[in-house]
């Protein structure tokens, strides 16, 4: 008897007691055996191991199944290998079918619909071919050579910026870029803009080409979308929310209303998600979201607010725990902001101290015109870094001040 699962199952009784060890360090999945005994096999193997600390000899596994097959040819990574590669075609093959589908219509609003559902199919199966079934996941570092090339090569042709670029050239050369699998946190005083921030960072990834996912849990979705708004066209915010447009400046704000609306039908680059839940049940609703908008970046705002006055340190540190999970899970990048208390410290900023990359602190100069960022944490950088931007809601202006 010749197949792959039972190559698999034959493989790890030859390897022996590091067998389970080369499995976990794969990533492998017991749910990639198409046949069912093999799985059965596999879970006996594991079995006996947890009670006797070995893996058990052919004939017992013989005495336990019938015909289990002869002893293999080639090693067990090269046959975990092979079955993550039919994996991977599997995925290919079904997403080929979906986006046939999708396409396979006449009017033009299903067929413009259609490909803003192919697009996200696509994004959604290449996520899952990176995260589920490429060596860069496993532990292996034997079978990450051609992944560790791509990498350097990526790195190579871009500066270094090896993540999504910021809205500041100084943040972006700090962190290179936010990264897949990371945490950026702000923290600033109250009021001082942490949620502009977060839209700023999510305009630059959008511009970028990146789908962005957004979380609130303090103001109305409508709220949220007339800040994102006034900041993507440059339109004052203030005049804005209180309706005091002149003539000329309404009718191009509306005109602009109608272009973004035009471009975005079926294939919105930002999702909003708003009040759902509260507390850690709502991380609930992000990750069940994030799953189903298979987002390039998530944006959380004011994090400190999961918790009961910002000081339930077991809240946020299970938020934290989570959101790194769901980072690397996605291989996205989360970025998010907290409130900064009268002492300087951050809300939840002992929970989420050890989960986060980058730390920025958030602070207007004396003049109210300039917010300073500091970069209170750092890894595989400098910390301590310091840059200026104007910050002029009335003109709408929020640019890096270039030092010579």
């Amino acid at each position: 008897m010749t197949s792959l699962d039972y190559d698999v199952v034959n493989a790890m009784i030859e390897a022996g007691p590091t067998a389970l060890k080369t499995i976990r360090s794969a990533g492998f999945d017991p749910e990639m055996f198409e046949i069912d005994q093999c799985k059965e096999i596999f879970d006996f193997i594991k079995d006996f191991q947890s009670k006797f600390s070995d893996i058990p000899k052919r004939e017992t596994v013989e005495d336990n199944f019938d015909d289990i097959g002869d002893a293999p040819l080639e090693s067990l990574p090269f046959y975990l290998d092979k079955m993550k590669q039919r994996e991977k075609f599997k995925v290919i093959a079904t997403l080929n079918n979906q986006v046939a589908n999708l396409l396979n219509v006449t009017d033009e609003k299903d067929f413009n619909e259609g490909i803003a559902k192919a697009e996200q199919a696509i994004r959604s199966a290449s996520k899952e071919l990176v995260t589920r079934y490429s060596n860069a996941n496993t532990g292996d570092v034997m079978m990450m050579g051609d992944r560790l090339k791509e990498v350097y090569l990526e790195a190579k042709r871009s500066d270094g910026i090896i993540g999504i670029p910021t809205y500041f050239p100084s943040l972006t050369l700090q962190t290179r870029g936010f990264q897949g699998g990371h945490l950026y946190m702000f923290l600033a005083p109250e009021g001082t803009g942490k949620t502009f921030n977060l839209l700023l960072q999510a305009i630059a990834a959008i511009r970028a080409g990146k789908k962005v996912l957004i979380y609130t849990e303090e103001m109305t979705r409508e709220e949220l979308a007339v800040r994102f708004v006034s900041l993507y066209f440059k339109v004052p915010y203030g005049d804005v929310l209180d309706g005091k447009l002149s003539p000329e400046a309404e009718r191009e704000y509306f005109d602009l209303l109608d272009t973004l609306h035009d471009q975005t039908v079926g294939a919105s680059p930002v999702e909003f998600l708003v009040n759902q839940g509260g507390g850690v049940e709502g991380f609930d609703y992000i990750e069940e979201m994030a799953e189903e908008v298979q987002p390039d970046i998530i944006i959380i705002d004011n994090v400190y607010l999961y918790s009961k006055k910002g000081t339930d340190r077991e809240a946020l540190t299970e938020i934290s725990n989570r959101a790194k999970r769901l980072a690397m899970k996605m291989h996205v990048p989360i970025v998010f902001c907290t409130q900064m208390n009268d002492k300087g410290d951050a809300f939840g900023s002992r929970a989420f101290g050890f989960d986060v990359t980058g730390r920025y602190q958030m602070v207007k100069d004396e003049f109210d015109d300039r917010m300073i960022f500091t970069n209170t944490k750092a890894r595989d950088s400098e910390g301590g870094l310091t840059f200026e931007v104007v910050w002029d809601f009335l003109r709408m202006i929020f640019e890096e001040v270039i030092k010579k």
